[in-house]
């Protein structure tokens, strides 16, 4: 390995197998991060050591890819590189959601998105906005939740990565599932286009509790396995013990306790060696549930003993004065990113304001103004005294005779690369326009009719010169003017119809010429 390039394609495929095979990902990015530290290739290291993080997260060694993104990001921030900062922020804030450390998770989040904001990176400022919705549910306030996740749907647009798309959907259908809004859920799945491998799992395991919850266990049976599958073909650990836990209520469901009890036990050992501790809680009540129904007294109350115990552990670590900071902190982010919400609103509607009001002045095909742009942009140009202005009106030569013979697309091309020649070979202030068809009009500032004549033989010699044949085989093109200089008592209409005269004096005398 020897050069940056071959380093960066070691690392692209790291980062497009992390979510269908991590165990081969995390050797890509190995290898990536050795390599780079050879040739002192900083950018392919640091890429290197995300991927090998993100890896490592989905088999479930958060605290190994909590180190790893940490160091990332103290270089990261050492360097000013925001956008590498944002996303190691990004993924320790969701390691650190996953076992259950919220507190954390809610300062990286809101790191996160004060960097995302300056540095103006959709991507991990809809992660982190993701994240904030998470937290707010792990609260149980499923309200703010799904607020927080149908506002990352609204703001996610064309160009970004489609995985946040599928994935403030699901957020969404896990918001209306805990709220017991089971068909509003089920409409919000059905949104998650562009998700992932991995997103297809955590669509199936929602599916599958949706089913549950409703009775329709071997519906639920279905979904529940498919999402394993998946997940297990991903070695996603988390994944894997989510719908372990979720396969044991479903034999609960069906009087099969022995089975259930089974799965429990092998979720319970998953969870222990990732430490996902509110996953934990869950699996040790349904363990002492499972061997209450199984009359096993005694191994029912050592499991909910241990729940128990996690659970004032939970309450120990959220002690009231901390979580009571976590939930004002929580409110402050939420104004706070009501108000940037708020902002981008108004900051789009100004743009789609500008978006309209330049569709209205531009010719779509040329990008040149139209003429009721260039009607609108001339009155500066023609009231300021004592500077000449020259009017040039031009026509494509034998115009129709091109589409006859190429066809409409060849000539809209032909039009385009006039109209790209024409405006190469005018100055900054002039003002290049599509008058209509073939014909183009252009008015020259700080120019007399002479001068306004130069620039037109220029523009003619331009068009003339340049290799056609691009285009189309055997084509050629040339453009006739006319040109007209304003006078004080002329007005736009009057000084481009004596610039149409000239033009139609040109076309007589055999085209392909200026005249003044």
């Amino acid at each position: 390995m020897t050069s940056p390039a071959e380093i960066d394609h070691l690392n692209r495929r790291a980062h497009l197998l992390y979510r269908e095979k991590s165990a081969e990902a995390q050797a890509l990015a190995e290898e990536a991060c050795m390599h780079a530290i050879r040739l002192g290739y900083q950018q392919g290291y640091l890429e290197g050591l995300v991927n090998h993080g993100r890896a490592l997260t989905l088999q479930g060694g958060y605290q190994e890819a909590i180190a790893l993104f940490s160091h990332t990001l103290k270089i990261a921030e050492e360097s000013s590189l925001q956008l590498l900062t944002a996303e190691c922020l990004q993924e320790i804030a969701r390691a650190h959601f996953t076992i259950s450390d919220f507190d954390t998770a809610l300062q990286y989040w809101s790191r996160c998105l004060d960097i995302s904001h300056s540095a103006q990176a959709d991507e991990p400022w809809l992660r982190a906005l993701i994240g904030l919705g998470q937290i707010y549910l792990a609260h149980g306030d499923a309200t703010s939740a799904l607020s927080h996740h149908r506002w990352a749907m609204s703001s996610w647009k064309e160009g970004n990565d489609p995985t946040l798309y599928a994935a403030a959907c699901i957020n969404t259908g896990v918001d209306l599932y805990e709220m017991g809004r089971h068909g509003e859920a089920l409409e919000a799945l059905n949104q998650a286009r562009g998700a992932s491998h991995e997103q297809q799992a955590e669509i199936q395991t929602v599916l599958g509790l949706i089913h549950l919850t409703r009775g329709d266990l071997a519906a639920a049976e279905r979904a529940l396995l498919s999402a394993q599958q998946i997940n297990r073909t991903q070695g996603n650990a988390l994944g894997l013990a989510t719908n372990l836990l979720a396969l044991a209520r479903l034999a609960m469901l069906r009087g099969n306790l022995s089975a259930a009890t089974d799965l429990l036990e092998r979720a319970l050992d998953q969870a222990k060696a990732m430490g996902t501790q509110h996953l934990l809680l869950q699996i040790e009540l349904a363990m002492s549930e499972a061997c209450e129904a199984r009359q096993d007294w005694q191994r029912a109350l050592s499991h909910f003993k241990r729940y128990h115990a996690l659970q004032q552990e939970t309450q120990r670590r959220l002690a009231p004065f901390k979580l009571q900071a976590m939930e004002m902190q929580l409110e402050v982010e939420k104004a706070r990113m009501e108000n940037a919400h708020l902002r981008r609103k108004h900051a789009n509607e100004r743009q789609e304001r500008h978006r309209i009001e330049r569709m209205a002045s531009e010719d779509a095909l040329t990008g040149l103004l139209n003429r009721r742009g260039l009607e609108q942009s001339a009155d500066s140009l023609l009231m300021t005294e004592g500077i000449p202005v020259s009017a040039l009106m031009i026509d494509v030569d034998h115009f129709k005779s091109i589409n006859d013979s190429w066809g409409h697309e060849i000539g809209d091309k032909v039009l385009r690369q006039v109209a790209a020649l024409l405006k190469s070979g005018c100055r900054q202030g002039d003002l290049v326009s599509r008058w209509g068809g073939e014909e183009f009009a252009v008015l020259l500032q700080n120019r007399n009719g002479p001068q306004g004549a130069d620039v037109a033989e220029r523009l003619r010699r331009l068009v003339e010169g340049w290799t056609w044949e691009r285009i189309a085989p055997a084509i050629t093109v040339t453009i006739s003017i006319g040109v007209a200089q304003y006078q004080a008592e002329d007005d736009l209409a009057s000084v481009f119809q004596q610039a149409d005269e000239k033009l139609y004096e040109a076309k007589h005398a055999g085209r392909n010429r200026v005249i003044l």
